[in-house]
């Protein structure tokens, strides 16, 4: 099956888009059974990995980070073995918040 049909491509799409209206760089890089997002607005940005275990359930981590100097220090953990609605929430947590900022 082509990872690009799946649903968990297509729910990776989905996060991508609200990132991408919002940041200056979005890469995302698809697997078997995993999906990575990066995105980056100056300084800061956000690492996004959703996997599908063995019984077909979605996880999904959220963490950002902050340039300082020449390495990435962690900032936050937005979302830890969420779920895919969880991890659609944690994104419009992020992106409102990087707006009120």
């Amino acid at each position: 099956m082509n990872i690009m049909n799946t649903d968990l491509a297509k729910e990776a799409r989905r996060v991508a888009i609200a990132l991408g209206k919002n940041c200056d760089y979005l890469d995302i890089s698809y697997m078997n059974d995993t999906v990575f997002l990066y995105a980056s607005y100056g300084d800061k940005s956000i690492r996004i990995e959703i996997y599908q275990r063995d019984n077909g359930v979605s996880h999904c981590y959220a963490r950002t980070y902050r340039k300082q100097g020449d390495s990435k220090v962690l900032q936050d953990r937005l979302l830890e073995g969420g779920s895919i609605g969880e991890l659609g929430i944690a994104v419009r947590h992020y992106l409102d918040g990087r707006k009120a900022a």
